[in-house]
This record gives C-alpha cells, structure tokens and sequence, in this order.
C-alpha cells in the first residue's frame, strides 16, 4: 500500500494530464492536509457534483479517464471501497449526463441519498454552502459515522429501520458535548456560529441588534422539564379530530360540535367574550386552524379536514406536538416579511419580562423599513412604508399565535406584554429552528 505522495507521483507517471487532475482533486478534498482522510462523502460530492462541473467547463475533457485514474489511487492508497464507487454505477450516470445540468442534478441527489451518508433531512437543517468551523465539522463528523454504522452493518440500508437509525445516530451526535469545552454541545455551538452569521449578514441593525443581544440564550440548551400539555390541548384535539376527516361546513368553518370542544379546553378561548357555536364566532379557534395549516400539521382536501404526514408523527406526545409547532412557527409563515415580524416580537420578548406594546410596534416598524417592505408586500417601486397600523397589525396577529399556545402571561390583555415560562421556551425553540433551518428563505 503507498502512502498518498508515492501514489500521486505513480499516476503522474502513468499520465502527466490525469495524475495533475487528480491531485488537484485531493488538495482540494484535503484543504493540503497530510494527514487528511478522505470519507465516503468527499469521494462522492467531487465524482457526483464537483467533476460533473468541470467536465461541462471543459476542464476535464475525458471523464472516463480522471475517475479511472481516482479509483487507481485509492486502490494504491487501500481504500477499495472508494474505488468501486469511483467506477461505479451512480458515478457513470452522473457523468454521462453531465452536460445537462438539471437531468446530472437530479441523478447526483439520487446517488447521495441511497448512499446514506448525508445527514438526514428530518434533521431540518439547512446546511451552509460556506459554513463556520463548528457547523462544517458537525457535517463531517454525521457524515463519517453513518458512513461507519453502515459499513458495521448497525445501520441495514433499505430496510424500514434505516432512516429512523440514521436519524437518531444524527440527533445523538449533534447533542453530545465539544470535547474542547466540555458545557456546549455541537448543536448549540452551531446555533451560537449561524446567530452571528446572521447577524452580520442582515441587512437590518435594529434586528442585527436583537440578534446579538439574545444570542447567548437562543444557543443555550432546550428545557425538557416542562408540561406543555395545557398549551397544545386545542391543537391536540383539532389534530386527532382531522384524523378522522370531518366534513367543514358549507362556509369552510369547522364542524360546530368540534368548536366547543375546542373552546373547552384552549385557555384563551375560555376567557375570549365570545359566543355562539359557529368557529366565526371564536377567533381563538380560527387562529389555531389558520397555525396549524402553516404549520403543515392539517390540510383540507375535497371539503375535509385531514391530517398531514407531519401531523401524524406530532401526535406522538405533547412535546412532539409543541416541537412540530415551533419548528415551523416563523418558517411556515407567510407572507415574507410577516417572518421578520415574528423574529423581531419573540427576540424583543426573551430580553425582558414585559415588554411595551407601542415599543414592539416603533422596533417592527423599523426593521421592516430596514429591509425595504412596502405597502402591499413589496420591495421595491414607488409604494409608501408601511402605516402605523398595517404594523400594528402584524403585532397583533404575531401576538395571537403566542396566545393560542397559551405562551402569554395570564391576563396580559393591554400592554405591556410578556412571555410566561413555557412561552420562552416556545420563542427560543422557535428561534432555534429558525437558525437551523435558514433565515434566508425570508
């Protein structure tokens, strides 16, 4: 077995053109570290995306010979298993429709998905294409184990148990402690490095402040002592409710049996003066439907409600349920800028225990100037900013969905308004999902 330069220098001398290509290959999988080890994933992101852009550049005119050449070094260096991917199936594929870019795309996502070394999309983690340190050893480091669990046999490819086994070795890593520092676990040192990304990216300073300011307790760890139980039991019924696909009145309403039920246990709607038996008649009901369609929890089809896959699995217990809600709380909202409503009224919460009304609305009404939102949702053209109660607005529908999750000090009905102890860990797990999964789809 040769060492990687004696390799090198053996496939220079078989072909001066090839041996220079792949070289230049392993530097830069390498980053020109001698001790560097290659993982399946490396060899895979330069045969399957890298070489693919090359060839369309014309700077690797005969594909056949460069991956050749590539399994010969890894059949020189003792990697076998890298050299048959090297001539593998996946990787001809991927070549031979490198000139069409979407179809060559399309067949490398394939590649990496059967090959189960990326990590798992359950993980909701929109990964940087030029990430941190924290973040891009985290990559590597999920990558390699489930490179490992599968070639150890602990992780059976193709089976029904794989993705769940994928996920939890995943979910495992991400929450173990940094060697180095023995308090922090990767999944916090990475929420801590993608804040501040954000915010020196932002291009608002009054957000870029809130982000700064609450960074130290968006990256600390979840609190699991809770009971959120109360707080999702409206949620909870309407779901086991869609499970069983009730017919919505001709309005589109909710059936009015299911209402107050609904009403019955949901803490702001107990207290809301309304009446009737129409949903119409209960905002707080309304709001909770309108979250969990965001939320993609319950959907309507042929005037029905139903139950989502991702609906589905929240039912598995109440902390699954609040988890489903605030990973999707800020991302699932839509319009655009209606997420920088929510970012800016959940950051000005955690700072204080009560905060005024009339300054979330002078804060919000800045950071959207700050991001150039206009009347009617637009970003650019001759339109006037925003009103003082279109903002108002947007406050107060941010507001409600902290309400419905009984998030709200009791009784805080006028200002100021404050986050009881289970609507913090709401905001920060809100937040938290927020950074992983890219601010930047906003």
């Amino acid at each position: 077995m040769h060492d990687v330069d004696s390799a090198l220098d053996l496939l220079c001398g078989r072909d001066l053109t090839t041996g220079r290509q792949v070289s230049a290959a392993w530097r830069g999988l390498s980053g020109g570290d001698a001790g560097y080890r290659a993982s399946q994933f490396d060899v895979q992101r330069y045969l399957w995306l890298i070489l693919p852009r090359q060839v369309r550049a014309g700077e690797a005119t005969d594909w056949r010979r460069v991956t050749e050449a590539f399994a010969s070094f890894f059949d020189l260096t003792g990697e076998p298993r890298y050299a048959a991917i090297c001539r593998g199936g996946w990787t001809q594929r991927v070549l031979a429709a490198a000139a069409d870019q979407d179809r060559c795309a399309q067949l490398a996502i394939s590649a990496m998905e059967e090959s189960g070394v990326l990590p798992p999309d359950e993980l909701e983690i929109a990964w940087l294409n030029d990430p941190g340190p924290y973040e891009a050893a985290a990559f590597d480091a999920i990558a390699r184990a489930l490179e490992a669990a599968i070639q150890d046999g602990q992780i059976p490819l193709g089976t029904s148990a794989a993705d769940e086994l994928r996920l939890m070795l995943a979910i495992d890593l991400l929450n173990s402690r940094l060697a180095d520092e023995g308090r922090r676990t990767v999944a916090q040192a990475m929420v801590s490095e993608r804040i501040r990304y954000w915010a020196k990216g932002t291009p608002s300073a009054a957000l870029r402040e809130l982000l700064v300011r609450t960074e130290p307790d968006v990256s600390g760890r979840p609190r699991t002592d809770l009971d959120p139980g109360a707080a999702v039991a409206g949620m909870r019924l309407l779901l086991e409710s869609a499970r069983h696909s009730p017919r919505l009145t001709k309005a589109g309403y909710l059936p009015t049996e299911l209402v107050g039920r609904i009403v019955e246990v949901m803490p702001c709607a107990r207290t809301f003066p309304g009446g009737g038996r129409s949903e119409s008649s209960w905002p707080p009901v309304g709001q909770l439907r309108e979250l969990a369609y965001r939320c993609e929890l319950i959907d309507v089809e042929d005037g029905r409600l139903r139950l989502t896959y991702l609906g589905e699995d929240a039912l598995e217990d109440d902390q699954a349920l609040l988890g489903a809600v605030c990973a999707r709380l800020i991302g699932g909202t839509e319009p655009a800028y209606r997420q920088q409503v929510l970012e800016t009224v959940l950051m000005m919460m955690l700072m204080e225990t009560h905060v005024d009304r009339a300054a979330i609305d002078r804060r919000l009404a800045v950071v959207l100037e700050e991001f150039g939102w206009r009347r009617g949702g637009e970003t650019e053209g001759e339109s006037e900013p925003l009103s003082h109660e279109e903002v108002l607005g947007l406050r107060v529908e941010a507001l409600w969905d902290l309400r419905v999750l009984d998030a709200l000090v009791a009784g805080d009905v006028e200002r100021p308004v404050g986050l009881n102890e289970l609507g913090r860990e709401v905001a920060l797990a809100a937040l938290r999902a927020r950074v992983m999964q890219g601010w930047w789809w906003g």
